[in-house]
């Protein structure tokens, strides 16, 4: 099954240069092109339909796993809109006082951590929706959309990547692909 996906992710990225050629080409393609653009579709389609198969078959195989340890779900989780997402600040820390003096140890050098992501934003996009961002948001620029993904995995909160999408990449936060792009990385700050 790994060498099918291999495959498979093989050929939607054949599928995706060829996609961007048409793109800067205006959509006009030499004949060979075309037909080997079409013909990659159809032999996509056919093995993904052939995985399909083969995941359904194994799961029709495989006994249910039982999860004990999970609760079960009440009921549907409600979405919350980025606008209406409360900015909470820390409160400061306050010492308590001591009564009795102690003495106190020499301060310990603090051990160098390399920063890592908060959150994982390129997870929450789905292979369509990054079509669908790359395409219509960053101009089919694979570097600028990793660049800007990689700044907003840093920032605290989602008004932060609200503020960088309106002022540094200047989108239109009316635009109905800037709202769906939001709402999914809003997801990744709940």
């Amino acid at each position: 099954m790994e060498n099918r996906i291999d495959t498979l992710l093989s050929q939607l990225y054949e599928i995706e240069g060829l996609m961007l050629v048409m793109q800067r080409r205006h959509n006009e393609l030499p004949e060979h092109l075309l037909t080997q653009f079409m013909a990659k579709i159809d032999s996509l389609k056919q093995q993904a339909s052939d995985l399909e198969k083969e995941l359904t078959n194994s799961m029709a195989n495989e006994e249910p796993e039982v999860i004990i340890s999970e609760p079960a779900a009440v009921g549907p989780i409600p979405t919350i809109e980025p606008e209406t997402i409360p900015e909470i600040k820390p409160e400061p820390e306050t010492k308590p006082e001591s009564k009795t003096e102690t003495p106190i140890a020499p301060p310990v050098a603090p051990v160098a951590v390399e920063p890592k992501p908060a959150r994982d934003i390129m997870s929450a996009f789905s292979i369509n929706d990054r079509f669908l961002f790359l395409r219509e948001l960053f101009d089919g620029d694979e570097q600028r959309f990793n660049e800007a993904i990689a700044h907003m995995q840093h920032m605290n909160n989602i008004n932060q990547v609200h503020n960088f999408m309106t002022d540094i990449l200047e989108w239109d936060p009316s635009n109905d692909v800037v709202k769906e792009f939001s709402r999914i990385v809003g997801t990744c700050y709940k």
